[in-house]
């Protein structure tokens, strides 16, 4: 569940309605002062009141005289704007006051159509009555006074609010292509708002219409105000690469109320369209509801998907994906795309954009000379066509450090579920580069997982430290590219998010070891993870220095497992 939350603006207006600073309390009328906030957050048009702001004052009581009266903010002050409103006599006047002014006052009529959209200070009505004062007490207070026991005074919004918030999830990135427009079928687009008692009203009568916005410039969060209406869905049309998909807004108690803003994250991501809503909040918070969409292919795009062939020169190429249904089933082309054969392929992409759980710095190379991402800026991850070993039936150890020691922590992460591989790896060398440690003889030997995966394609050293005398020399063609992270040892949670999808993965993995020439020196080596066996992760279980996690690809359940124990190796890099 994804919610937007703003920040609480108070602001006290001084609204200096005298041009005498003298005031006599003694029998003449003294000039009614005011102050006021907008609760419980913000005005359209940003956190505050902006200068030429005009509110409408009444004296509840002599409305009469004092009815509809203006104020304008000049300077960080509301000021009359001609009439000034006095207190003459030695009751309690109470007021009532609204936004935006109008000077006819009374009952306003409004469309919140997409070009009402684009000034939406005109049509977010702020209402506030109740505030007090007399001859004795001229400062009358349009505030929120429950906190020492008095009546909540203060400006309310008393039209209702959607906001859609897009992001990139699974599958996709919108580092190149941003959804360009959305639109919400079903509304009442008409009303009125009764400046009187603050009462925002949609004309029922009147049939439905649509309302689309454009998401300009790339922004991908957008906010509607609406009149409060009585609607129990609202049919949704996202626009994304020239292609519309459909999905439904659920209103929560079947209705948008008066001051509530319905608030959706919609995540484009591998599975369709997801959103994430809705929960009410007085025009700060929302909540979350699944709602899911297809998403289509054609083979064209230039933004890798998952599934797509990985090449040694960092480009890749489609890999056959054409739908990415509700349910998560894949639709791929009637025949499948092969690598290219004028490309070494090195692996298959499995996951594209940054994770929402990845935190690593992809600009700091893993060793001296090592690759980096530049702007640390990642388009998606690759997992590597064979496992991490000499060609024989190597398993690896997670750390086996001078004197047998396998009880030390690199402080890397401990949740199954984060994608934190990277970051992960960089702490074996900052455990490596600590004063104390070299001094005691730890070296990035001594953790062969994932000293295998970063020189993998470039291994020159057997597990020992020794010259391995050309017995890696099979997997120089598999060597990360440059402007990539380069190999590493993968996280829990991205090893899981393998196991999902492996029946896609392996399928392109199966396509190329079929497209190698029988004489590549690794062609028997390209296969999907070995069923049943457990595969090392960077991440430490948490409760024990001595232990880590692995994953059962048989099941993809995480294990913790002693860190001196074997295990299979399998490497990933992002780019």
């Amino acid at each position: 569940m994804k919610t937007r939350f703003f920040a609480l603006a108070t602001l006290a207006l001084a609204l200096v309605a005298c041009n005498n600073d003298n005031e006599n309390l003694n029998g003449d009328p003294v000039a009614a002062r005011f102050t006021a906030d907008i609760a419980p957050v913000t005005r359209a048009s940003g956190t505050t009141w902006t200068g030429g702001d005009r509110i409408g004052i009444t004296d509840i009581g002599n409305d009469s005289q004092y009815g509809n009266v203006p104020f304008i903010l000049k300077n960080g002050k509301f000021e009359a704007e001609g009439k000034v409103i006095y207190i003459e006599d030695t009751k309690t006047h109470t007021f009532r006051a609204y936004y935006p002014y109008n000077a006819a006052g009374g009952i306003l009529t409004a469309t919140t159509d997409a070009t009402a959209q684009q000034n939406q200070p005109a049509i977010d009505f702020l209402f506030a009555s109740g505030a007090t004062g007399d001859k004795n007490n001229p400062v009358v207070s349009f505030t929120d006074k429950t906190a020492k026991g008095g009546e909540d005074n203060s400006f309310h919004h008393r039209m209702s609010q959607i906001t859609l918030t897009f992001e990139a999830g699974d599958g996709v990135n919108f580092s190149v292509v941003k959804p360009e427009r959305y639109t919400l079928d079903g509304l009442l687009l008409t009303g009125t708002f009764n400046t009187a008692d603050g009462i925002a009203t949609a004309d029922n009568g009147l049939q439905t219409g649509e309302l689309t916005m454009n998401l300009a410039d790339g922004n991908l969060t957008s906010s509607i105000i609406l009149f409060p209406q009585t609607v129990a869905s609202l049919p949704l049309v996202v626009n994304y690469k020239g292609q519309e998909y459909h999905a439904t807004l659920t209103m929560p108690d079947g209705a948008l109320l008066a001051g509530n803003n319905y608030t959706y994250t919609v995540k484009v991501n591998a599975t369709g369209l997801t959103l994430d809503g809705c929960t009410i909040g007085y025009w700060t918070d929302g909540g979350s509801e699944d709602v899911r969409i297809t998403i289509s292919y054609d083979g064209s795009e230039t933004e890798a998907k998952i599934g797509d062939y990985y090449y040694a020169d960092g480009t890749w190429s489609d890999g056959g994906l054409r739908k990415l249904y509700a349910d998560g089933k894949m639709e791929w082309a009637e025949t499948t795309p092969q690598p290219m054969n004028d490309k070494t392929c090195i692996g298959i992409v499995f996951y594209t954009g940054r994770h929402e759980t990845d935190r690593s710095d992809y600009t700091k190379p893993l060793s001296e000379d090592g690759p980096t991402i530049p702007n640390g800026k990642v388009n998606g991850y690759v997992v590597a066509l064979t496992d991490v070993h000499d060609g024989s039936s190597d398993r690896l150890r997670w750390e086996y450090g001078p004197g047998n020691v396998y009880n030390k922590a690199i402080d890397a992460s401990t949740s199954k579920r984060d994608w934190q591989g990277y970051s992960n790896s960089l702490k074996f060398h900052e455990f490596v580069n600590k004063n104390e440690n070299k001094a005691a003889g730890w070296e990035m030997k001594h953790f062969p997982a994932a000293l295998a995966c970063e020189t993998y394609g470039n291994r020159m050293l057997d597990e020992d430290g020794n010259d391995a005398n050309g017995k890696y020399d099979w997997q120089k063609p598999l060597a990360a590219p440059g402007n990539t992270s380069g190999w590493f040892l993968p996280s829990c949670g991205q090893l899981q998010y393998l196991y999902k999808n492996r029946s896609v993965l392996s399928a392109r993995m199966t396509d190329v070891k079929n497209s190698t020439p029988t004489d590549c020196s690794y062609k028997d080596e390209i296969e999907w993870f070995s069923t049943g066996m457990y595969y090392w992760s960077s991440t430490e279980y948490s409760r024990y220095p001595y232990g880590a996690w692995d994953v059962d690809f048989s099941s993809g359940g995480g294990l913790s497992y002693y860190k001196d124990r074997t295990g299979d190796v399998r490497a990933v890099l992002a780019f």
